[in-house]
């Protein structure tokens, strides 16, 4: 006759409860309070590490699929304008004028030169 595997379907769930939760703990010691053989604890036992293997590889390859965290992505001035496209039209939005002001790079002396200032300061 073929060994077969215990079954865990002799335990009940306040059963399984108390198993999962005192695995630590001698499996003899675990059957006695549970009240069942000491076959179906060590079943249970190894199907709970089968199941927590299979949590961990599935959190594994959750983890490889991720897409790769790109960070604080910043936010150009072009986004924070006010935009219509039917009619061409383009306005600058306080958060744009303010974005560009934190954002601005000094002109080249070249250019400079050639910029009209309205109010010198």
């Amino acid at each position: 006759m073929k060994k077969q595997h215990a079954s865990t379907e002799g335990l009940n769930k306040i059963q399984k409860f108390y198993i999962a939760h005192h695995r630590s703990r001698d499996p003899k010691a675990l059957s006695i309070d549970v009240g069942c053989t000491i076959k179906l604890v060590r079943a249970f036992l190894l199907s709970l590490d089968k199941r927590d293997a299979k949590k961990e590889a599935a959190a594994k390859e959750a983890e490889a699929n991720k897409p790769p965290d790109r960070g604080v992505q910043q936010i150009k001035v072009d986004d924070l304008m006010m935009k219509n496209k039917k009619k061409g039209v383009v306005v600058m939005t306080q958060a744009a004028s303010e974005r560009s002001d934190a954002t601005r790079n000094r002109m080249s002396p070249r250019l400079a030169q050639h910029v009209q200032k309205i109010r010198p300061e």
